[in-house]
């Protein structure tokens, strides 16, 4: 998460841990910057992903697998032929040591013994090899599925995307897919905007005891029990087509970078949705709007404490807030978490929940 640094810390390369007082390093680190971190909550591990070629000293193609069992780093894969191609994967999730792979395009996915597949469709790579676990569509009648993203709650894969053939306009849905049964068992369809063209908005998905959150550019949706209900009115267009969106049994977030500036207070905020309560209010995050160096990269809510993570500094109430921060959003009061870290925080998980 942030580089060695000369003020007191803990060196660390790139990546580190907090254990509820302090810093800590898992194990050396690695050699370049994190975008983003998938946990497997059964294994505790961490998928981690970004511009790196070692981990641990070990070499890697910019993706690598961090056991807290193990105390060690180790490749994802076991052959370069093998390789995700995307070093930021959306269209992934894992659970229980497999990887579920939505595959996007006709890129060819390989196995070490050099048998590959070309088709779109679900994957899952059990440890040894890859497989198709699902086509999810006719593909011979030219309708599939082009992914924005995939998430994992409980023995349920969510695809969120873009479906449709080469002669009917695509509409946007998102696939419940049950692991057990292998298929498709619900799906949930939800709107975009329309401006110049279709705007595909990542990291607009959160899954938790507290239902499904989608930011569908005209609005932030509540799915849950069957009911669909807006819980924020936001407009979200093709400049800044990106949104962070998270949840847990107690409350939801909304970091949704047109929404965020108040020309009257000059503040940027992070809107809060709590869940019991059914009513929302906005948390201000002190970016210095001066310096455009300064944003929000990354939320996490766990329980009654949101996590947000960036590129930032402020001082509040003698919390000394530096690219990391803690929320708690019961006493709605911010907490500094050691005085957070010293270089740009771009991805961050939880494994115990």
């Amino acid at each position: 998460m942030y580089c060695p640094c000369t003020d007191g810390k803990i060196p660390i390369s790139n990546i580190t841990r907090w254990d509820g007082s302090q810093w800590l390093p898992l194990g050396s680190g690695v050699n370049g910057k994190v975008e983003r971190i998938i946990v497997d909550s059964i294994t505790n591990e961490l998928y981690v992903f970004g511009d790196f070629t070692n981990a641990g000293g070990i070499p890697v193609k910019g993706q690598a697998k961090w056991s807290e069992k193990k105390q060690a780093w180790s490749t994802i894969l076991p052959s370069p032929e093998a390789y995700i191609s995307l070093y930021t994967p959306v269209e992934l999730a894992v659970s229980n040591g497999n990887i579920y792979y939505c595959k996007p395009t006709t890129d060819k996915l390989y196995n070490s013994d050099s048998t590959f597949f070309d088709k779109q469709g679900l994957y899952v790579f059990d440890g040894a090899q890859w497989k198709l676990l699902d086509k999810l569509f006719d593909q011979d009648q030219n309708y599939y599925i082009i992914p924005d993203e995939i998430r994992i709650y409980g023995t349920i894969l969510y695809i969120s995307g873009r479906v449709g053939n080469d002669s009917q306009p695509f509409h946007y849905n998102l696939y419940l897919y049950d692991l057990v049964s292998k298929k498709i068992i619900d799906s949930i369809p939800y709107s975009t905007i329309v401006a110049q063209r279709d705007i595909i908005i990542y990291d607009n998905v959160s899954v938790s005891d507290g239902g499904i959150f989608i930011d569908e550019g005209n609005g932030f949706f509540w799915y849950n029990n069957g009911i669909r209900k807006k819980i924020i009115q936001n407009e979200t267009n093709d400049q800044y087509p990106y949104s962070l969106v998270s949840s847990s049994s107690e409350y939801s977030s909304l970091w949704n970078y047109v929404s965020i500036f108040s020309p009257e207070t000059s503040q940027r905020y992070i809107t809060i949705y709590d869940i019991k309560g059914d009513s929302t209010y906005k948390q201000t995050v002190h970016l210095d709007t001066r310096f455009i160096q300064q944003y929000v990269n990354t939320t996490y809510i766990s329980g009654h404490t949101m996590f947000v993570g960036g590129a930032f500094y402020f001082n509040e109430n003698g919390a000394d807030v530096r690219n990391i921060a803690s929320y708690d959003l019961r006493q709605k009061k911010w907490y500094d978490m050691a005085g957070g870290v010293c270089g740009p925080v771009h991805a961050f998980a939880s494994i115990y929940h």
